[in-house]
């Protein structure tokens, strides 16, 4: 049997070498992956699922940790913890890793993020010279999407 490219190759770095193919076949694998664990523990499914060609392509162009990544709402970070190297086996369960971005489980989780942002970001966040930023239609227009004034 085939080893898998979630099993094989270095995350996130390793994303960035995969060709088009591969990276259909990247695709596939992640979403086999959150189905099976969702399955058990129980979790954001459809977010997770329709995020998961958003967050390869965004770890193919950018190069986080060093450019951050900030899920707004983060219940559709399952991939994102894949691709960075966690195993969801237990997610949202006591021991298992958290449903959200956390930055005490990865330096690739910019912010912890549960629901929209509605308070300003870190500092050392503000002082990044690239962020890319996740945020759901209904906040684009709000306030707290903002960016900060200069």
């Amino acid at each position: 049997m085939e080893k898998k490219l979630l099993e094989s190759i270095k995350l996130p770095q390793g994303v960035k070498n995969l060709d088009k193919q591969q990276l259909e076949q990247l695709c596939f694998e992640l979403r086999e992956e959150i189905l099976d664990k969702v399955s058990v523990t129980g979790g954001h499914l459809a977010s997770n699922l329709g995020a998961v060609e958003l967050t390869v392509a965004l770890h193919y162009v950018f190069d986080s940790p060093r450019e951050p990544i900030v899920w707004d709402v983060g219940h559709q970070c399952y991939s994102h913890k894949l691709l960075t190297g966690r195993d969801i086996t237990g997610i949202r369960t006591e021991g298992g890793v958290s449903g959200f971005p956390k930055p005490c489980e990865s330096e690739h989780d910019a912010f912890v993020a549960g629901q929209a942002l509605r308070f300003p970001l870190p500092s050392a966040l503000r002082r990044q010279k690239s962020c890319v930023a996740i945020i759901p239609p209904l906040l684009r227009s709000s306030a707290t999407a903002q960016p900060p004034a200069e």
